[in-house]
Protein backbone atom coordinates (compact mmCIF):
# COMPACT_ATOMS: atom_id res chain seq x y z
CA UNK A 1 0.00 0.00 0.00
CA UNK A 2 0.96 3.30 -1.06
CA UNK A 3 0.27 6.97 0.32
CA UNK A 4 -0.49 9.61 -2.67
CA UNK A 5 2.11 11.78 -3.28
CA UNK A 6 2.55 15.14 -4.40
CA UNK A 7 4.80 16.10 -7.84
CA UNK A 8 7.59 17.21 -5.46
CA UNK A 9 8.18 14.10 -3.02
CA UNK A 10 11.06 11.76 -4.35
CA UNK A 11 12.00 8.50 -3.62
CA UNK A 12 15.27 7.14 -3.25
CA UNK A 13 17.12 4.10 -4.66
CA UNK A 14 20.97 3.57 -3.19
CA UNK A 15 23.19 0.88 -4.16
CA UNK A 16 25.94 -0.02 -1.66
CA UNK A 17 29.17 -2.45 -1.74
CA UNK A 18 28.91 -5.40 -0.33
CA UNK A 19 32.36 -5.41 0.74
CA UNK A 20 33.05 -1.67 2.33
CA UNK A 21 29.72 -0.44 2.88
CA UNK A 22 30.17 2.47 0.40
CA UNK A 23 27.57 4.16 -1.49
CA UNK A 24 28.49 3.13 -5.07
CA UNK A 25 25.02 4.70 -6.62
CA UNK A 26 21.85 6.86 -5.88
CA UNK A 27 19.21 8.20 -8.16
CA UNK A 28 16.17 10.13 -6.50
CA UNK A 29 12.78 10.06 -8.46
CA UNK A 30 9.41 10.67 -8.20
CA UNK A 31 7.00 8.11 -8.41
CA UNK A 32 3.75 8.42 -8.95
CA UNK A 33 3.54 4.55 -10.95
CA UNK A 34 5.71 1.91 -9.99
CA UNK A 35 5.41 -0.46 -12.97
CA UNK A 36 6.05 2.29 -15.30
CA UNK A 37 8.96 4.44 -13.05
CA UNK A 38 10.78 1.72 -11.25
CA UNK A 39 12.33 -0.41 -14.74
CA UNK A 40 14.27 3.10 -15.71
CA UNK A 41 16.15 3.14 -12.55
CA UNK A 42 17.27 -0.12 -12.36
CA UNK A 43 18.21 -0.26 -15.85
CA UNK A 44 20.72 2.89 -15.50
CA UNK A 45 22.48 1.18 -12.67
CA UNK A 46 22.73 -2.32 -13.96
CA UNK A 47 23.09 -0.78 -17.84
CA UNK A 48 26.01 1.00 -16.25
CA UNK A 49 27.12 1.58 -12.98
CA UNK A 50 26.76 -2.41 -12.03
CA UNK A 51 29.59 -3.39 -14.36
CA UNK A 52 32.37 -0.80 -12.54
CA UNK A 53 33.89 -1.29 -9.36
CA UNK A 54 33.47 0.25 -5.84
CA UNK A 55 35.53 3.60 -5.58
CA UNK A 56 36.40 3.10 -2.28
CA UNK A 57 37.59 -0.84 -2.15
CA UNK A 58 37.59 -1.99 -5.59
CA UNK A 59 35.51 -4.50 -5.10
CA UNK A 60 33.02 -5.40 -8.21
CA UNK A 61 29.96 -3.30 -7.96
CA UNK A 62 26.70 -5.23 -7.18
CA UNK A 63 25.08 -6.95 -10.32
CA UNK A 64 21.81 -7.89 -11.06
CA UNK A 65 21.01 -11.67 -9.72
CA UNK A 66 18.51 -13.95 -10.84
CA UNK A 67 15.79 -15.27 -8.49
CA UNK A 68 13.86 -18.47 -8.87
Amino acid sequence: VERARTADVLDAFEWYCGTCATKIWRREVHVADIVRDLPPVFEEYYGSVAAGVCPNCGAPNPKKISVG
